[in-house]
């Protein structure tokens, strides 16, 4: 996640076991990781190959702990986001492939931010790329989306369907507990 109050918040390296490693950090390596992951889950590629497609992205020092390092790099790949929430406890349908919307996702990058993903110039950090990618709006890409997340089954009113979407975007809150703490310290401070 993007620290706004940091000038050099994007990471380059991972933490394992103990350590701290260089990664590649371009959104074209995190493409393939993607691609190399979703085949590991399905079964279609040998240990070995997952191992050698892992130390690939440790350009110098490589971890020996290669479960630990696929856990940092999983973690890396998709960081986690306070906003939206799971709300229903539904695991998400996917509504993006990189290879199947690489033409709409292309599109959308050079549309909304004159960004030319197919450059070889470009390094854009694959925590910059999540960014502009969840920034997107009035693209092909958007409408896309928009028809996969589309539920017919749900026979929701609209103002359910907005709730929940309320709920999903709604910012942490403290507890009301903090909150009565946070008050209090606070009222302690104009006391005599």
């Amino acid at each position: 996640m993007l620290d706004l109050a940091k000038v050099n918040s994007l990471p380059s390296s991972v933490l394992v076991g103990g350590k701290e490693f260089l990664i590649q950090t371009d959104f074209r390596y995190w493409i393939v990781f993607s691609r190399v992951i979703e085949k590991a889950t399905r079964g279609e590629i040998l240990e070995v190959e997952l191992v050698e497609f892992l130390a690939s992205m440790f350009p110098f020092s490589k971890p020996t702990d290669f479960k630990a390092a696929y856990d940092s790099l999983i973690q890396f790949f998709n960081p986690p986001c306070e906003v939206p929430c799971n709300v229903g406890g539904a695991i998400p349908e996917k509504v993006l492939d990189y290879d199947v919307d690489a033409d709409y996702i292309y599109a959308a990058f050079r549309e909304q931010y004159n960004i030319n993903l197919l450059d070889p110039k470009l390094r854009l950090h694959w925590w910059e790329f999540q960014a502009l990618l969840k920034g997107l709006h009035g693209t092909k890409l958007d409408e896309i989306i928009g028809y996969r997340c589309f539920n017919a089954d749900d026979k929701t009113k609209y103002e359910d369907a907005q709730k929940r979407m309320k709920e999903a975007w709604r910012l942490p809150q403290p507890s009301d507990k903090e909150t009565a703490e946070q008050l209090d310290k606070f009222n302690s401070l104009f006391e005599k």
